[in-house]
């Protein structure tokens, strides 16, 4: 059957005549008879989008593959540099009636300069193309499509250059209205730039409430494409692009895959069980056209940051029942379709479930993570903790950063009490960032005790927006730093020359006399800004020295419970000469021990001195004083009320003691029904009481409702529901109906407010049912516990509107005099101001070395004696002797002592450095910071020689 973009259905026997009188044409291949760009030049990085009227053969316009009836288009674009990407064309709903009319194929681009391309179609009788056409890229100022870096691969750039650090939430399943709450453009003025939300509300399958949210393949769905839901995502991707705002589009969701939840919202029920989605070879072809599709409509956006694969693939029937291996090579095949698919390129996620309270629960999956390229975790180990929280969302933060060099961050967090907030965002966003997250972790939204975003909380994203405005990611974060503070909690990422460090008192406020120690610096001159992340101010600015890789500086006082600083390099390295001391011992071995002991001690001294002096161009004045006294006669009148209302004149008003037909209905964890009689719970005296017991503890959904049969509703329906004061679960209310037909209607959930009664009003002029209705109710539901009571009233179907009421108001005036005394102090005087600052600090260091040495001492004894004796002796007989003696002995003593010991010593030091800062007051200042070191080197040698030889000549004289 032929066909054109133009007309999808044919008249039959218009077809008939055709085959007939033109057989020929069956068999001939494609033709694009045109083509139209919506712009030429197109700026960078912006959609160049081509319309095509086409004539060719097919039954299924949203199936890519010909032997099944389908149409692949695709075009080929050709660079000014020669590179070449495949672009596949879609077919879509241009008209916004829902039903597809158009062929497109979307393309956007970095490279300026004269681009071509060339349009293919092919059906089951063949492949045509199209004539060669061409068009310009111009350059813009928008930022181009977002990767990981190849410098540093654990954080993302912009393609055409620039760090990018996401900041957002996490709207998740959220129907049409608040997926975008707040919108875009306050995301924006508050600093975010990211927004995560699901393709589709897995359970929403009702055209006539939220057509958008609708699954693309919901169940009825057949072979098409359900166009709202397209239509839905191309504008939210035109709202970001014009706000800045990027989205992490989440495709599959846990919600979809699972019997118990809302697998039956899904065509692929009629192909396979939950269980076998993601290894049936049906559900998987057809899984790959919807990716096919995904791809060619949306990829082209600069505003789509990440495709998240899977949502918590650990809760789908196929992890489940089946096991991890089946999911993860889905998910290793799905990955390469994207990377082989896409030719923008964007970054690929997926996730396990988070724990829940308890240390350490948050699943972790490297395996998946090695697939993907971008590691994620969900983190709810310790989601009401305040303090154990950002604990967690740091150790999951940390644990990714060292498994795998790659970018990673926590894709959901969040607290179930709303009263958490602004704490739980706060800490949580602070903990990601100081521990080593690419992104900001997302914080969950999704209405109720998980709150949306209120104006503190963005206020907190919007100062941490501040705090990494002038960060470079790719260049300066590349380590983990160790960071002590005692009895705080802190973590600190950075380089050898530069950090980022936040930290928590659990107990308190930031106090005094806290020192913060930080390691792995390179040794020099460091500035410490130091932050208030609560008002986005900086609060001082110090400077220290790093010595030994080790840095220590002294924590501000403020009175909050956390502060961040960064810290970066300041003037040159500096030098030092140490003082040195010498001991010399000696052992009886002859090993000499050198002992010194060095010290080196640095002051640095900053002093600035602001003087302002305030004169006044006259005399000084005397202070002059005046007191006038007011008499002011106010006539207040005291308004008594004697109004009497109206009685409830609704169709049910339970006003007759009883319940009007209305009977307990679906429902979980009631606990009955009845009349309460009471003018505090009613419009009138009387009003339908509901008992409840919900046990949902967060999770679970408990409802009750009363209902009547047999109604005939038109106009609109109201009903007025009380929740007493002091009742601080979570409590929501619809309308709703089931028609002649069985077929389920019901309004949009509304919240309820505790102490007052909120009005439910649902207009049944858009609603499409059959009267009568089989019922119709009114339903209190909630994920919180609580047990008590929930009052109903004034149900009614209104074709006119509200009737109206009238008060009686009696005034009654009273006279009150007031008395009003006020002084007036005029003073003029002589202003003198001066503001002296110095700041000084001392570093001492001090090591010691041992040296040895030995000591030769040589001794060599050389002694000479000489000694004459003449002695005469004339005895009676005369005798005569002559004796001479000579003794000779030398002593040479050497002494050779040999003491070794290189001490190069620094020359002294001194270091300027000079920096003026203008601000408010004082205008400015100039500080000059001095480091000198004076080194003295003293060395004492002493060695005493005594000779180890003593010498004795003597001599005996001979006689004869």
């Amino acid at each position: 059957m032929k066909k054109t973009c133009e007309k999808k259905v044919k008249n039959f026997l218009y077809i008939f005549v055709l085959i007939i009188t033109f057989p020929a044409l069956i068999f001939s291949i494609p033709t694009i008879n045109s083509v139209i760009e919506n712009s030429d030049p197109v700026g960078q990085y912006n959609k160049f989008e081509l319309t095509i009227n086409l004539t060719a053969n097919y039954s299924n316009p949203y199936d890519p593959e010909p032997s099944s009836g389908g149409l692949d288009l695709w075009a080929i674009f050709t660079s000014p540099s020669g590179v070449t990407k495949r672009v596949n064309g879609f077919y879509m709903d241009t008209n916004n009636d829902g039903n597809g009319d158009s062929w497109k194929i979307r393309f956007a681009t970095g490279e300026t300069g004269n681009w071509t391309y060339t349009i293919y179609a092919r059906d089951n009788t063949g492949q045509g193309s199209s004539s060669q056409y061409s068009f310009s890229v111009t350059q813009s100022t928008n930022k181009g499509f977002i990767r990981p870096s190849t410098i540093n691969p654990r954080f993302f750039v912009y393609e055409n250059g620039g760090n990018f650090w996401g900041i957002g939430h996490n709207n998740g399943w959220q129907n049409w209205q608040n997926v975008e709450n707040p919108n875009m453009a306050t995301m924006a003025s508050y600093g975010e730039n990211v927004l995560v939300f699901w393709s589709n509300t897995p359970w929403q399958n009702n055209p006539s409430q939220d057509r958008e949210r609708m699954p693309m393949e919901y169940a009825g769905s057949g072979t098409d494409y359900w166009q709202w839901n397209g239509y839905f995502i191309d504008k939210r991707l035109e709202n970001a692009e014009a706000n800045g705002i990027k989205i992490i589009l989440c495709l599959w969701i846990h919600d979809n895959l699972k019997n118990s939840s809302s697998w039956w919202n899904l065509e692929y029920k009629n192909i396979c069980s939950s269980s076998d989605f993601f290894d049936n070879a049906s559900s998987l072809a057809r899984q790959q056209k919807y990716h096919r599709y995904a791809i060619a409509r949306w990829g082209y956006s600069r505003a789509l940051f990440m495709w998240d694969l899977l949502v918590e693939a650990s809760l789908t029937d196929g992890w489940v029942n089946k096991g991890p291996g089946v999911v993860e090579t889905w998910l290793q095949n799905t990955v390469n379709y994207f990377k082989q698919n896409d030719p923008f390129g964007h970054p690929v996620t997926a996730s396990l479930n988070g724990g829940w309270d308890s240390d350490n629960s948050d699943l972790k999956w490297p395996n998946g993570w090695t697939k993907t390229g971008v590691s994620q975790i969900h983190s709810y180990a310790w989601k009401d903790d305040m303090t154990k929280s950002p604990i967690e969302i740091a150790h999951d933060t940390k644990y990714m950063w060292q498994i795998l060099n790659q970018p990673n961050f926590i894709g959901e967090f969040g607290t179930s009490n709303s009263s958490n907030q602004p704490t739980s965002i706060h800490r949580g966003v602070w903990a990601g960032l100081a521990s080593g997250a690419a992104c900001s972790p997302m914080l969950w939204c999704d209405g109720g005790s998980w709150k949306f975003m209120d104006t503190n909380m963005l206020n907190s994203q919007k100062y941490v927006a501040q705090f990494v405005s002038d960060i470079d990611f790719e260049n300066m974060i590349t380590e983990q730093k160790s960071v002590t503070v005692n009895g705080y909690y802190a973590w600190g990422v950075g380089s050898p020359e530069y950090a980022i460090v936040w930290m928590f008192n659990p107990s308190g406020n930031i106090g005094t006399g806290k020192t913060m120690i930080i390691s792995s610096f390179n040794d020099g001159n460091y500035k410490i800004t130091w932050y208030n992340t609560w008002t986005g101010e900086n609060v001082s600015t110090v400077f220290v020295v790093a010595y030994s890789g080790i840095m220590s500086a002294s924590v501000p006082q403020i009175n909050y419970p956390d502060i961040a600083c960064k810290i970066s390099k300041s003037g040159p390295t500096p030098t030092f000469t140490p003082t040195f001391t010498f001991t010399i011992t000696k052992t009886s071995t002859q090993t000499y021990t050198l002992t010194y002991t060095a010290t080196n001690t640095r002051t640095f001294t900053s002093t600035y001195t602001n003087t302002i002096t305030n004169t006044p161009g006259g005399p000084t004045e005397t202070p002059t004083y005046t007191n006038t006294i007011t008499n002011t006669r106010t006539n207040t009148p005291t308004v008594t009320n004697t109004s009497t209302p109206l009685p409830d004149i609704a169709k049910y008003n339970f006003e007759d003691g009883t319940m009007q037909g209305f009977f307990l209905d679906t429902s979980n964890a009631p606990q009955g029904v009845s009349v309460a009689n009471s003018t505090d719970y009613a419009i009138g005296i009387r009003s339908a009481k509901l008992q409840v017991n919900f046990t949902g503890n967060g999770t679970i959904w408990n409802q009750g409702a009363i209902a009547h049969n047999n109604q005939s509703p038109v106009g609109i329906v109201k009903a007025k529901v009380y929740v007493p004061s002091g009742v601080t679960a979570s409590l929501k209310a619809k309308i709703y109906l089931q028609d002649s037909s069985w077929q389920w209607r019901e309004n949009t959930i509304v919240d309820l407010t505790t102490g007052s009664w909120t009005e439910i009003l649902w207009d049944l002029s858009s609603v499409t049912y059959g009267n009568p209705v089989n019922k119709i109710g009114v339903l209190i539901g909630s994920y919180d516990n609580y047990n008590g009571y929930i009052y109903i009233d004034s149900i009614d179907y209104l074709e006119q509107g509200e009737p109206t009421r009238t008060f009686t108001n009696t005034p009654v005036n009273t006279a009150t005099f007031t008395n009003t005394q006020t002084w007036t102090l005029t003073n003029t005087p002589t202003n003198t101001a001066t503001y002296t600052n110095t700041s000084s600090f001392t570093v001492t260091s001090s090591f010691t070395n041992t040296f040895t040495f030995t000591r030769t001492n040589t001794v060599t004894p050389t002694d000479t004696n000489t000694a004459a004796n003449t002695s005469t002796n004339t005895p009676t007989p005369t005798n005569t002797a002559t004796n001479t003696a000579t003794s000779t002995k030398t002593n040479t003593i050497t002494n050779t002592a040999t003491n070794t010991n290189t001490n190069t010593p620094m020359s002294t030091n001194t270091a300027t450095s000079t920096e003026t800062v203008t601000g408010t007051q004082p205008p400015t200042w100039t500080y000059t910071n001095t480091a000198t070191q004076t080194n003295t080197f003293t060395y004492t040698n002493t060695a005493t020689n005594t000779p180890v030889q003593t010498n004795t000549s003597s001599h005996t004289p001979s006689f004869s």
